[in-house]
């Protein structure tokens, strides 16, 4: 389900940002980091999340909200 796919996802970028973390407490202890670690995770974080993961979001958003319209639930109630 698609659901579950995004909760994967949203798991593995915890774990991207893990390990720039610790490449980047590398770098602050005066260590040589690596480079291509970090230039693989800032090159994930520039592509994919907004061509594929954000967009798969948006539609669960958009029809979450679709389905909600015939409820009256997505009605602003106006304050007198």
């Amino acid at each position: 389900m698609i659901i579950d796919l995004l909760v994967r996802e949203h798991r593995n970028i915890d774990l991207l940002l893990v390990a720039l973390q610790r490449e980047l407490e590398i770098f602050e202890k005066g260590i040589r980091p690596d480079y291509e670690v970090i230039r693989a995770i800032i090159s994930y974080f520039e592509v994919y999340p907004e061509v594929y993961h954000h967009p798969q979001e948006d539609l669960i958003f958009f029809q979450a909200q679709g389905s909600r319209s015939g409820c009256g639930c997505n009605r602003r109630r106006s304050r007198a």
